[in-house]
């Protein structure tokens, strides 16, 4: 009798071993389908070099820039100063923001065909996007929903300004305000980082220097799993942590 209760223990573990198996590869499949149907849509909705090419002098650039994708505007370019090229992150590449998508609260889904950011190569090649949801005052930790991806995937960006000069001051608006710095202004927020692939699976990660003409550059300041930009300039404290395990790390 002991060993048929053994045999039955053996088979039912087995059972559930071959479930969560199933229900693995289900959420696997799932995942992709959904990263190739962001990649195919917001290629299709964004990709600015689609109807030609962009101008070589940065003011007619950015106008242009304008006119394509109206709703976005780059992270570390103050209006005041529409001359100045891009700023270009190792990993990243230029990053461009919907404020008001950005800024949403995290009860609201993430809308994986409205993504928050998109993400640009010095070409001006859409190489992937991003999603952010502010994260709040007591957040309980979970990051948002409306993506079929792990929690451990969403990392948070501390509030601050993003500056002309490419670098980041971690700060309050208050504080924003009255320092009378220019400069793009965010709340801390949840963030994750969509790249494309031309064959395969895109990549989700805070940074992908495969993807990337700066990975020389992200060898040398960022090394292997760090933060996707820095905090300011070479040596600065990053402010930029990821959120695993209930903690944060940078």
């Amino acid at each position: 009798r002991a060993a048929r209760e053994r045999e039955r223990a053996a088979q039912e573990r087995e059972q559930q071993l071959q479930e969560q198996a199933e229900a693995q590869q289900r959420r696997l499949e799932r995942r992709l389908r959904q990263l190739l149907d962001i990649q195919a849509q917001v290629l299709r909705d964004f990709d600015v070099l689609a109807l030609g090419p962009l101008p070589d002098d940065p003011a007619e650039r950015r106008a242009r820039l304008r006119e394509l994708l109206p709703e976005y505007h780059p992270t570390h370019v103050v209006e005041a100063e529409p001359g100045r090229p891009d700023r270009f992150f190792a990993g990243t590449g230029a990053v461009y923001a919907n404020i008001l998508e950005a800024a949403l609260p995290p009860f609201i889904p993430a809308n994986p065909l409205r993504p928050s950011l998109l993400l640009f190569n010095d070409e001006y090649r859409l190489i992937g996007c991003g999603y952010t949801r502010q994260r709040l005052p007591g957040d309980d930790g979970h990051p948002p929903h409306g993506l079929d991806v792990d929690d451990d995937e969403w990392f948070f960006h501390v509030a601050g300004l993003h500056l002309p000069n490419g670098s980041f001051a971690p700060m309050s608006l208050e504080e924003a305000a009255q320092s009378g710095e220019e400069g793009v202004w965010h709340p801390e927020v949840w963030d994750l980082h969509i790249f494309f692939a031309a064959d395969g699976a895109p990549v989700v990660g805070m940074a992908h220097e495969a993807l990337s003409p700066f990975s020389d550059v992200a060898t040398a300041l960022l090394g292997v799993g760090t933060p996707n930009h820095r905090a300011g300039l070479p040596g600065e404290e990053p402010a930029i942590y990821r959120y695993q395990d209930g903690v944060q790390w940078q």
